[in-house]
C-alpha cells in the first residue's frame, strides 16, 4: 500500500517495494492497482517459502509447534505467472552469484516483479524478539534488537537518548 501511494504523489519516477513473501499475499490486489499505473515500479519479494518472522516467534514461545507456518503446508503462487498477469516482467535471484548479472540487465523502465530466494531456515537479523514477563507479552524498543549491542554500547545510547529526549 506504501508504494501505492508513493506512485500517487507523482514525487518519484522510479519506485521501489521490497516485502516478504507473506506480506505479499496480503497485498497481492496492490499489483493490480500498480499495474494500472505508469510508473517505473520494481516489487522486491524476499521469498524465505513464508512467515519467517512467524516461524522465529513460535520457536521462541512455542518451542518450535507450528501453527499456520509449517513449511510443508505453506502454498504460495508461481511468482513468474503472476507478476505476467500483472503485466510485470519478471526476474528471479536464486542465490548470491546472481545478484549482479541479473540486476544489470534492468533498462529501469516499466513495471518489474523481482523474487529473491531467501534460505528458509536463516534467521532474519536485526529483530526485535518480544518477552514475557508475568504471563504478558512484551516488545522491546527498537533500539534492543538481536542480536543485543553489548553494555557498554547500551548504557551509552541510554546517555543518548536522555540528552535529546528521545
Amino acid at each position: 500500500p506504501a508504494a501505492v501511494g508513493i506512485c500517487d504523489s507523482n514525487k518519484y519516477n522510479s519506485i521501489y517495494c521490497i516485502t516478504g513473501d507473506g506480506s505479499a499475499m496480503f497485498n497481492i490486489q496492490e499489483l493490480a492497482t500498480l499495474a494500472s499505473t505508469n510508473k517505473n515500479i520494481t516489487v522486491i519479494i524476499l521469498d524465505n517459502a513464508g512467515y519467517n518472522s512467524i516461524r522465529t516467534s513460535q520457536d521462541i514461545h512455542l518451542s518450535g509447534r507450528y501453527f499456520g507456518s509449517d513449511l510443508e503446508q505453506l502454498q504460495f503462487p508461481n511468482w513468474k505467472l503472476l507478476a505476467k498477469a500483472f503485466k510485470f516482467n519478471f526476474i528471479e535471484i536464486k542465490n548470491n552469484s546472481e545478484v549482479s548479472t541479473k540486476l544489470s540487465k534492468l533498462k529501469g523502465n516499466g513495471q518489474l516483479l523481482i523474487r529473491v530466494l531467501v534460505d528458509p531456515n536463516r534467521s532474519r537479523t536485526p529483530r526485535l524478539v518480544s518477552k514475557i514477563a508475568n504471563g504478558k507479552f512484551l516488545s522491546p524498543n527498537l533500539t534492543e534488537q538481536y542480536p543485543f549491542l553489548d553494555e557498554v554500547i547500551n548504557l551509552e545510547l541510554a546517555k543518548l537518548k536522555s540528552k535529546y529526549g528521545v
